[in-house]
């Protein structure tokens, strides 16, 4: 039986430096990670490699966000802290990436902060491997985004208020332009039909009175519509040739009067190296012109107006001109001048009420300058006077002042292949309606008219017409709706022209998406009117 006496110890050592160094790296590396963690201003947190997103970590300022402790926060889910309506879409991205272990970006989740309250946060996650490979779960970030997604939200009520009251101005502006152009339409019309009749000396004076004033209403309510347009972005301008010289005499043939009452100077000073034809809007160019020695006239008591035209730059295909306005005037403030160009601005609060005026003029004048790569200045003092000078770009043409092309307001010349038209007019106000007859009368075309779109359409079905001249707002049937039905359900292809009080360029668009062939404005141009009438009827046969 062996001695069971202790006889002495054995003592076997294992070198455990790399293993202690290493479980201190690994502690100190947690510690690191835990230390920048807890002192990140956003969630830190992760995930175990499980489809149910269980939390296995969350840092510090989680803890502070939900109130929670640590123990309460390790394996929550994210459906006991997302807010209902977003846990489809974290499903939706987190299902995906944890099946193919790809990194998952969510842009915009609520998190239920302590006090029941939801912030936005957006989420960036990526997966965990262990050295062999093992995938782990993931390991992510929650910025918190709420200030920048209120931001939004404003930004985006703001876009919707802003539309809102874009076309909130557009239907003032189309029943504006409506409601005053349709009373406008008989006044300027049945001021033309006198002015063809035998009239005294002092009758034919008051009805080119009144034709006049009925002129300015209508270049005011342009105004406005172009100002609309121009904010829309929707001003064209077009390019023809037409001879400056001459457009030039026509606007100021309008001011002579107005001149020789008030005793005014006029000089024209014209550059010799000026075209006889330019190629540009001169519509528009007459429009800034007319609006700039209309301001001239009105705000110079007495002395000198001069307009001035100089050739700034040349070449083979285009010129630049100078135009200046130069008046003795009353004058415009040094603090005043830089405002003059807003719209409905004036230089002093009492100039409406002494020389009459909106405010308009010089805003559309300086929008329309701008629109076609010009600029325009302003020099003036109180008491001496002004001088506007605006810089404009046109194109070069080899045509001579002969073959310029008549324009729509030459007189009429009837064109003798278009004899026997008949013409189906839908016109619901009575004075519009009289206007119309005589108008047609004077184009020598047989005419029928109706009260609204439902008569026109019953006319149609059993009568045959050339043309329809359809007004737009009528009571039962407007003219967009019976355009339609004459189209979809009768499939005639008749041409028809809009009549409308609304020229904005929503309307104008709009007839042409209903079916109709063209459109014509109130005050209705008769020279336009037949024009328009003879190119739709030859088209057509």
């Amino acid at each position: 039986e062996a001695d069971e006496t202790i006889s002495g110890i054995t003592i076997i050592g294992y070198e455990v430096t790399d293993q202690v160094i290493a479980k201190r790296k690994i502690e100190e590396s947690e510690e690191r990670f835990r230390s920048l963690a807890n002192n990140m201003p956003l969630n830190v947190f992760i995930i175990e490699p499980t489809v149910e997103a269980k939390i296995s970590y969350w840092n510090k300022y989680w803890l502070d966000y939900t109130g929670q402790t640590l123990e309460e926060a390790i394996g929550v889910t994210w459906e006991s802290i997302i807010h209902p309506d977003d846990l489809q879409l974290i499903m939706d991205v987190y299902v995906p990436a944890f099946e193919n272990h790809q990194p998952y970006y969510l842009s915009g989740i609520r998190i239920r902060r302590y006090d029941g309250h939801y912030r936005w946060f957006a989420v960036q996650a990526n997966p965990r491997y262990l050295p062999n490979g093992e995938f782990i779960g993931y390991i992510g970030v929650g910025f918190d985004i709420n200030d920048h997604k209120l931001f939004e939200k404003e930004l985006i009520e703001a876009k919707e208020s802003a539309e809102n009251a874009a076309k909130s101005k557009q239907q003032f502006l189309s029943n504006m332009s409506h409601e005053i152009r349709t009373p406008l339409n008989s006044i300027l019309g049945f001021a033309n039909i006198l002015l063809k009749t035998e009239l005294g000396v002092d009758q034919k004076e008051f009805v080119q009175a009144i034709k006049t004033s009925g002129k300015t209403l209508n270049i005011l309510i342009n105004d406005i519509l172009d100002l609309a347009k121009v904010d829309a972005g929707k001003m064209t301008f077009e390019k023809r040739p037409f001879e400056i010289r001459k457009s030039i005499r026509s606007i100021l043939h309008s001011f002579n009067l107005k001149i020789k009452e008030k005793n005014l100077e006029f000089v024209k000073e014209y550059d010799s190296k000026l075209p006889s034809m330019l190629l540009g809007d001169s519509l528009r160019l007459n429009q800034i012109i007319l609006n700039l020695i209309s301001n001239a006239v009105k705000f110079t008591p007495s002395g000198k107006i001069i307009l001035s035209i100089n050739v700034l730059t040349e070449d083979e295909e285009n010129v630049t001109i100078e135009f200046t306005v130069t008046d003795s005037g009353i004058g415009i403030a040094a603090n005043k001048i830089n405002s003059i160009f807003h719209v409905f601005e004036q230089a002093e609060t009492g100039t409406a009420n002494t020389y009459g005026g909106t405010g308009l003029g010089l805003a559309i004048v300086k929008q329309l300058i701008e629109s076609q790569g010009g600029s325009i200045s302003l020099k003036s003092k109180i008491g001496e006077g002004s001088i506007f000078s605006f810089i404009l770009p046109f194109g070069k043409t080899t045509m001579k002042p002969e073959d310029e092309i008549e324009t729509e307001t030459e007189i009429l010349k009837l064109d003798s292949e278009i004899k026997n038209l008949r013409v189906l007019v839908a016109e619901d106000v009575a004075l519009n309606q009289l206007l119309i007859k005589l108008i047609l009368n004077d184009f020598g075309f047989d005419h029928e008219i109706v009260a609204n779109g439902k008569i026109a359409i019953e006319k149609l079905q059993t009568n045959t017409y050339d043309i329809i001249l359809m007004d737009l707002q009528m009571p039962e049937m407007n003219g967009f709706e019976a355009t339609e039905y004459i189209r979809k359900k009768m499939k005639s292809k008749i041409p028809i022209i809009a009549l409308t009080a609304d020229v904005t360029t929503a309307d104008g668009s709009k007839c042409i998406e209903f079916g109709m062939d063209d459109y014509i404005a109130k005050p209705i141009d008769e020279n336009m009117l037949y024009s328009k009438i003879v190119q739709l009827v030859k088209k057509s046969q």
